[in-house]
């Protein structure tokens, strides 16, 4: 009897510590972790973050990290490598936000939907021919052709009051603000020609197209003017390759909005830029930066793009009703720093995921024939929040397919599901995932627009082939909004 007790215990206490070994807590996802590991220990870490106001200050200092900028509780800042873990673990730190998916530039319908011509020739109902005058534009692009006719005055003198480019090594003493990166230029050093600023060349003039599109005052061939043609021009020159790049939009917003506030313009901000990866629903860190900066006072606006994606389908949405939806990924061997494997993210509102189960399970086709081969144990998202859990699938014989990880977080009445799995077994399975229940989920997913697998459309069995095609949910296209 005394022996049967050893053995309870150990058998139970190795099944928890199985279960402890296969979890760490956290609060951030595979993306960071995998970046961590690409910099050196002293390397700065640029991170969005929501947390407590109060105490956030003496902690940053405390790991020797610097905030670029506070909005309310959201923060940009930066903390060397060798302490984000710890400082991630602060109680005070509530969310934590990173990404490596570089800017895009966007704006391939723009002109299509402006309705510009109207406005020039001050058509009815306007009582008014808008030009501009009094206000600043800020665009945040690839930057400007500073050279060009169309943003001089009618005595040669730019339009161009301030650049601010990001590509640039940083130079303390062109210093934009308090961001310590990137140079910025003023209007006396591009008249007198010391600003080495142009145009990216990689994206072809399209911060320049852009910014003539909004502000040319047709002054190189009598012809081609903007929207505006009198207007003050400040123009930042992102760097799309930036790591957490959408941080430096909000810091650039900032930027733009504190020069007009000093030269006391009411002020507009164009950016006909972006990414495909999140959320898409605005409650992102940097999206919430930028709306409490314009809301901070009057005289702001902001005109984004909304994509140039709007007839691909990298979206899919699993909406079971008491049966199993599932999708299937497509295999990327440049996943995971070469080794190939998966990483895609699911998002849903809060209440369309509490009554949903999902799971990770795998099929095989061999000659025209699918074969269900094994999945994850069905879950709540619940049971994952805020911890990296290891799980496996194996098939009937109990042979190891693939480790599959998840992380889990919650945060504005949503929750972000990040699913990887590294360098799995074979290359040659289809990988789904499925929830059932009753609910709702989103999933963005494009292996050429930021990295994420691909999601199978196309080459499908029918059902006759594979009968478990009934709940195949597959792409639909984005609408751009």
């Amino acid at each position: 009897m005394k022996n049967l007790k050893i053995s309870a215990f150990l058998m139970l206490w190795l099944g928890f510590y199985s279960l402890s070994v296969a979890q760490t807590e956290s609060k951030y996802g595979f993306i960071l972790r995998e970046y961590l590991k690409t910099v050196t220990p002293n390397s700065q870490v640029p991170l969005l973050i929501e947390g407590d106001p109060e105490s956030m200050s003496s902690i940053v200092d405390r790991y020797e990290g610097q905030i670029r900028l506070q909005v309310n509780n959201l923060f940009s800042l930066e903390i060397p490598a060798k302490h984000v873990d710890s400082f991630s673990k602060e109680a005070a730190v509530s969310l934590i936000e990173f990404s490596i998916t570089p800017g895009r530039t966007l704006s391939d319908t723009m002109l299509l939907h402006t309705n510009v011509d109207s406005i020039i020739q001050q058509a009815l109902p306007l009582r008014t021919q808008y030009t501009g005058k009094g206000v600043l534009l800020g665009v945040i692009d690839s930057g400007v052709e500073l050279a060009h006719p169309d943003f001089k005055d009618s005595t040669g003198r730019t339009r161009v009051l301030y650049v601010w480019d990001q590509r640039q090594a940083f130079n303390p003493a062109r210093q934009a603000l308090q961001y310590n990166y990137g140079v910025e230029w003023d209007s006396s050093a591009i008249n007198s020609g010391v600003s080495t600023h142009d145009d990216g060349a990689a994206e072809f003039g399209h911060g320049s197209n852009v910014t003539g599109a909004a502000a040319s005052n047709g002054l190189a061939s009598g012809q081609f003017r903007g929207v505006a043609a009198e207007v003050n021009i400040i123009s930042v020159a992102t760097d799309f390759n930036k790591p957490n790049w959408l941080q430096t939009v909000a810091e650039s917003v900032d930027y733009i909005y504190k020069k007009a506030d000093a030269l006391g313009m009411p002020c507009v901000i164009n950016a006909s830029v972006g990414t495909y990866v999140g959320s898409h629903d605005g409650k992102d860190i940097s999206a919430r930066i930028i709306d409490a900066l314009i809301q901070q006072k009057a005289g702001r606006a902001f005109v984004c793009a909304a994509g140039n994606a709007g007839n691909q389908k990298f979206h899919v949405q699993q909406k079971p009703i008491n049966d199993t939806a599932f999708t299937w990924f497509e295999y990327a061997p440049a996943q995971w720093s070469g080794l190939g494997g998966y990483y895609y993210e699911v998002w849903s509102d809060t209440a369309n995921f509490k009554n949903l189960q999902f799971s990770i399970g795998t099929d095989k086709e061999s000659n025209g024939v699918y074969t269900f081969k094994g999945r994850t144990a069905f879950s709540g998202i619940n049971n994952r929040l805020n911890i990296i859990y290891n799980d496996t699938i194996r098939d009937n014989s109990g042979h190891l397919i693939a480790t599959v990880s998840t992380y889990a977080e919650q945060n504005q009445g949503r929750y972000k599901l990040e699913i990887a799995i590294e360098d799995p077994d074979s290359s040659d399975f289809l990988y789904r995932f499925e929830t059932k229940g009753t609910g709702k989920i989103d999933i963005y997913s494009s292996f050429s627009l930021f990295r994420h697998n691909n999601i199978i459309n196309t080459s499908l069995p029918s059902v006759i082939q594979y009968p478990a095609m009934a709940n195949y949910i597959r792409q639909i296209a984005c609408k751009q909004r």
